[in-house]
């Protein structure tokens, strides 16, 4: 959905010009509202990473530029690259992803949701999204190009929907 450009200590995301059934990122308009969107909730948790959104523009003479004065042809997400050594991969691989640091973790996004206003969303709406989204996980996992084992993901899917059938009261309580 996106190219991501690594340039030194920067990063630019460019979104793709796609619609898909749970995106449409089809227009100048709907890149520029979901990367100003992608900013604005990702920053609340990472200041320091996301720096803002940018405007590639055409300039006069052909050239484009990142910010310039030209004709508005897309626009990027601006962040601060992260050191390689701080990707999770990386520190599970050396061992340090302890039980602190995932307590850690825990406590900032346990504090930060609490803080949150709470979703205007009934439970019986979050129930038909939750099993909506499922169907198109199911279409996604199935698509050959993954390699992944038809009957695996078929067993996969079918605990997931039994379980959204069987535990829609559970579902129901937790979104109330």
């Amino acid at each position: 959905m996106s190219c991501v450009f690594l340039a030194g200590d920067e990063v630019l995301k460019l979104k793709k010009p796609v619609c898909l059934s749970f995106l449409d990122f089809s227009t100048l308009a709907a890149r520029e509202q979901n990367c100003r969107a992608e900013f604005s909730l990702n920053r609340r948790l990472a200041p320091d990473v996301y720096l803002g959104v940018v405007a590639l523009t055409l300039e006069s003479d052909g050239r484009l530029m990142l910010g310039g004065a030209g004709d508005v042809v897309d626009w990027l997400v601006h962040m601060r690259r992260l050191p390689e050594a701080l990707m999770l991969d990386h520190v599970i691989e050396r061992g340090a992803l302890t039980p602190a640091r995932i307590g850690a973790i825990g406590t900032r996004l346990t504090r930060f949701y609490t803080a949150l206003a709470p979703a205007d969303l009934s439970p019986r709406d979050f129930i038909a999204t939750f099993a909506r989204e499922l169907h198109q996980t199911a279409a996604v996992l199935a698509r050959p190009r993954l390699g992944l084992a038809p009957g695996e993901t078929a067993a996969l899917m079918a605990a997931l929907t039994g379980f959204t059938r069987n535990r829609a009261r559970l579902l129901a309580s937790r979104v109330e």
